[in-house]
């Protein structure tokens, strides 16, 4: 039974990807409330390194907030007015534009979004099995 539940699970897990892949985008005008940083400490082979994410948050539409990269986020100050492009269903930040300038965009999003829909899918149904830790078609 719980088999069956988690089948179901990555299958609607999988088809919101991909209902989100192509879906139109929803645009919004935002402004610029805030910004944060979240530092996680990573173990490697060469020893531990630091990984910084960094967040911009908004105001005055739906979409809290998005996850850009250094450039964006030193680019952007608090109060700035922008567009911020976004899928519908998953809410994943595509472009942001200040005064018709794209100051970040993520150009592969829709790809991995379908790539991930597909494979939960493909493991939902079956086609993919995983046995002490190998995969395997069937």
């Amino acid at each position: 039974m719980l088999k069956l539940l988690l089948r179901i699970a990555m299958a609607v897990a999988g088809l919101a990807f991909l209902a989100d892949a192509g879906l139109p985008f929803t645009t919004q005008a935002l402004h610029v409330d805030g910004h944060s940083t979240t530092t996680s400490r990573i173990s490697g082979n060469t020893g531990p390194t630091c990984d910084t994410a960094y967040h911009l948050k908004f105001t005055d539409g739906g979409l809290d907030s998005c996850s850009v990269g250094y450039a964006t986020y030193s680019r952007l100050n608090d109060g700035d007015a922008v567009t911020v492009k976004s899928s519908r269903l998953l809410k994943s930040c595509v472009s942001i534009e200040r005064a018709g300038e794209t100051v970040h965009t993520e150009r592969y999003w829709k790809i991995a979004h379908i790539a991930l829909g597909i494979l939960l899918v493909v493991i939902a149904l079956g086609w993919i099995k995983t046995e002490e830790g190998t995969w395997s078609w069937h």
